[in-house]
């Protein structure tokens, strides 16, 4: 009869056995460490037993998608600092992959979001989530960026907390521009080389059952351009400004970045900034969130430590 009666008017109801240890998870507090426990001498685990009898649960991923709602507009007043955000962020999101489920109300919804050097909670619809970065440094620093690590899924995060993405924003070439051809054409013919040894690495991490797969991603990986630039302006929203060293663009000529006066490539492989840039743009034109440092890796060893890895 008591466990009808906590059932039926749902007291534990979004209730997570332990709280991930963070506070606003639970509706109220459960204290099962109470004096009272241990006088009557009864152990945590039975008392967990009986919570999940009246109603609670173990997971995040067992909570209404309501209670999810109220957990995220709770942050920006409890949570001021945001030290939990990235966490209830990751939690949220694999909720939804795991039930399918949306927010209800987004409509005043904060998020916890970094916008240059400073941290502090944004409307949604003006906070920024991206796998990739697609932009120069300028205009990223510029934009709240949400707090959740890169390669998150920006699909998913963007239609869950309805941010946006870079998509939208088309920057475009634009003076001053002062080509390095020559570096370019070393570059590239590096770049033709080592091209097999980036498709090796991403097409051992496909699935051997589809050929087709594979097919688009040396399609992809061969059809990427990359030009190299002493100096490179673009415009972007109405307004031009110039990349910094190792910023790039990409347009539907191909990717545009902007490098030191170097005369060689064994100055660009001994750039690190170059190399992370490389690889950026190599998972950006194969669409992947991950290998970025197997990209950066093949480019700044080279042909024969690629080989002697491979073979």
């Amino acid at each position: 009869y008591i466990s009808y009666q906590f059932l039926s008017k749902n007291v534990f109801k979004d209730y997570i056995i332990g709280g991930y240890n963070i506070s606003i998870i639970n509706p109220f507090e459960f204290n099962s460490d109470s004096s009272v426990f241990k006088i009557h001498n009864i152990n945590k685990r039975d008392i967990e037993n009986v919570l999940l009898k009246i109603g609670a649960i173990e997971t995040f991923n067992e909570l209404s998608i309501e209670r999810v709602n109220e957990i995220l507009k709770l942050l920006p007043d409890k949570d001021l600092k945001g030290n939990f955000s990235q966490r209830i962020y990751k939690l949220a999101i694999e909720h939804h992959k795991n039930n399918n489920e949306f927010i209800p109300d987004t409509d005043d919804l904060l998020l916890f979001a970094k916008k240059g050097n400073e941290s502090d909670y944004y409307i949604n619809t003006e906070v920024y989530y991206s796998d990739n970065i697609t932009l120069p440094k300028r205009i990223i620093e510029n934009k709240a960026i949400l707090n959740l690590p890169r390669r998150s899924g920006e699909k998913q995060i963007s239609s869950f907390f309805k941010t946006k993405t870079f998509t939208d924003l088309k920057p475009s070439l634009s003076q001053p521009i002062e080509p390095n051809l020559d570096l370019t054409e070393q570059f590239n013919n590096y770049f033709k080389e080592v091209k097999p040894f980036l498709l090796t690495h991403r097409l051992n991490k496909l699935d051997k059952e589809k050929p087709k797969q594979k097919e688009e991603e040396a399609r992809l990986l061969k059809n990427t351009v990359i030009k190299l630039y002493r100096n490179c302006g673009y415009k972007i929203d109405g307004k031009s400004d110039e990349l910094e060293y190792n910023d790039f663009i990409n347009d539907e000529k191909g990717f545009h970045i902007k490098c030191k006066n170097y005369s060689s490539l064994k100055d660009l492989k001994n750039d690190s900034g170059f190399c992370d840039a490389f690889a950026e743009i190599i998972c950006i034109s194969l669409k992947v969130s991950e290998q970025r440092n197997e990209f950066r890796f093949v480019f700044k060893k080279g042909l024969i430590f690629c080989f002697l890895v491979n073979f």
